[in-house]
């Protein structure tokens, strides 16, 4: 599948009718319209309702439309995944994936839902999904719909005893989840900063994830969206170096050389591709 540009995604609560529209427009690269967290068990149905009547009649000008179900464990998964259909979303995010038997129901269920398949994105909340890393990487290279893969930093440290808040956690998570992303040819995306009122704080934490190679982060709040965007778009200076270098490589006789004084082989070419392609697809959405 074609591979989206996902620098920011804003959780929105399904239940609360008039934010859809609103979060549609936001500058957030994908909205995620929540089933899950967010909406409390008996508002689920309404929740479903407002997803299928509103959503039809919202611009939505490009922007990435998932819907977060409820995990493979409860009784609402297949309703939501029914409701995710009829509403039209681009993708679905799953949550709680512990197991690689869990993907291959959720794909399974969703092409035989969807008229045209969605994109499938893994949340690991867990120490069981995060020990089986190996496994769920393997399934998702024989699943090319699953397309992306974060983390549920509160549930993971809520599972282990530690802060929600806490930082090596997260860079615990971070460099884990890394890992997982590049066995299962998957978009790594971090998680949430908790604090909807902390702008900076969630840049700071975007920061740290974009230089470890993610390539964007889920948001809580509408203001997270501006600032995560910035963080996660190469830019001209960067992408215009990446373009010398290339070049320099390319003019050059080996395998192994180095440009302006930089060593080059083909693990650094594909790094200097990867920032300028990234960096079209975002000037082509951008400029949409």
């Amino acid at each position: 599948m074609t591979r989206r540009v996902r620098r920011s995604l804003l959780y929105t609560p399904a239940d609360r009718r008039e934010m859809l529209a609103s979060a549609v427009g936001s500058e957030a690269d994908c909205v995620i319209f929540d089933l899950e967290d967010a909406v409390a068990a008996e508002n689920i149905p309404a929740a479903r309702d407002n997803l299928v009547e509103a959503l039809p009649d919202i611009e939505t000008a490009g922007t990435e439309i998932s819907v977060r179900i409820n995990g493979t464990e409860t009784d609402y998964w297949l309703e939501d995944i029914r409701t995710a259909a009829m509403a039209g979303v681009d993708t679905i995010h799953v949550p709680e994936v512990d197991h690689p038997w869990q993907i291959r129901t959720i794909v399974e269920t969703a092409d035989q839902l969807f008229e045209t398949p969605p994109e499938i994105v893994l949340l690991i909340e867990s120490p069981e999904g995060l020990l089986r890393g190996t496994e769920i990487a393997a399934e998702c290279r024989n699943q090319p719909a699953v397309t992306g893969i974060t983390f549920g930093m509160s549930d993971y440290a809520i599972s282990v005893g530690g802060s929600q808040t806490s930082s090596q956690i997260r860079e615990f998570l971070n460099h884990q989840i890394l890992a997982i992303a590049g066995a299962g040819n998957l978009e790594p995306i971090s998680s949430v900063y908790p604090d909807a009122r902390d702008v900076e704080g969630a840049r700071e934490i975007a920061v740290a994830a974009n230089d470890l190679g993610f390539i964007g982060q889920t948001v809580i709040h509408p203001a997270q969206v501006g600032p995560i965007n910035e963080v996660f778009t190469p830019d001209a200076e960067t992408v215009e170096r990446a373009r010398e270098l290339l070049c320099g490589f390319e003019r050059a006789d080996g395998a192994s050389v180095e440009v302006d004084g930089v060593f080059m082989d083909e693990a650094h070419v594909t790094r200097y591709e990867n920032v300028i392609r990234r960096y079209e697809r975002i000037e082509g959405v951008d400029s949409a």
